[in-house]
């Protein structure tokens, strides 16, 4: 059996945020996201959107993974 290419894990794994209370927080684990080489966010009941905050902290590098972001009502219906 072949072994799994990092980018192939890094497109099939996602990082889960339970609503989150800080925009800028979403951003920072998008930037941090991206340094790992994920970029699948999902986002349960976010308690405060502000996009602006979150590009801030993101960087212009990992921008996509805000504007792909996921969002969903449950945790349920998220995983």
């Amino acid at each position: 059996m072949a072994e799994p290419k990092l980018k192939d894990l890094g497109e099939r794994v996602g990082i889960v945020l339970h609503r989150p209370r800080l925009p800028e927080n979403i951003g920072a684990c998008a930037r941090a996201m991206w340094n790992m080489g994920l970029s699948r966010l999902l986002l349960v009941g976010p308690v405060r959107w502000d996009e602006p905050a979150m590009y801030r902290m993101a960087t212009r590098e990992a921008a996509h993974v805000i504007r792909d972001v996921e969002v969903y009502d449950s945790l349920e219906a998220a995983l």
